[in-house]
């Protein structure tokens, strides 16, 4: 078996907080081992200050915060799902057809392939307007502000 040797300052930190969890300092001794003093000291007293809170304030039943916190996250999704539909200016959406109808008369295949990957564009525009820039080029995904974003961010 080991002997450890604590200085004066050490025991004075062990006794004290054997004494706040209701242990012996030979319990309490394997988790400063483990944890260390500093980390020991604070996760005390935040649980002593917790315990205080929850009796001056009180607590809920987990199964009422569960369901709020359900409710907060579907009404969060509601209120995106109600933003304004994508919509085209007549412009734009001319022009767009005419480079269609130019593009299939020489070639249908590729007609297709084209609407497709501007749908597909324009879906995943319209799904990231609400990120933030810092968002978009953490996840990989170009904005308007950068095309260049998901190449430096794979």
């Amino acid at each position: 078996m080991t002997t450890l040797l604590l200085n004066s300052v050490q025991q004075r930190r062990l006794k004290k907080l054997a004494r706040e969890t209701g242990r012996t300092p030979e319990q309490t001794l394997r988790f400063v081992l483990r944890d260390g003093f500093d980390f020991c000291e604070w996760e005390v007293h935040e649980s002593i200050a917790a315990e205080s809170d929850a009796m001056r304030n009180g607590t809920l039943p987990n199964d009422q915060v569960q369901r709020r916190a359900t409710a907060l996250i579907e009404s969060a999704h509601a209120r995106r799902s109600k933003r304004k539909p994508l919509e085209w200016t007549r412009r734009a959406s001319e022009a767009y057809h005419a480079t269609l109808v130019r593009i299939a008369e020489e070639d249908p295949p590729t007609a297709r392939m084209a609407r497709e990957r501007v749908e597909r564009a324009v879906s995943r525009y319209f799904c990231q307007v609400s990120f933030s820039v810092t968002a978009r080029l953490n996840t990989g995904a170009p904005g308007f502000e950068s095309f260049m974003s998901a190449t430096k961010y794979p």
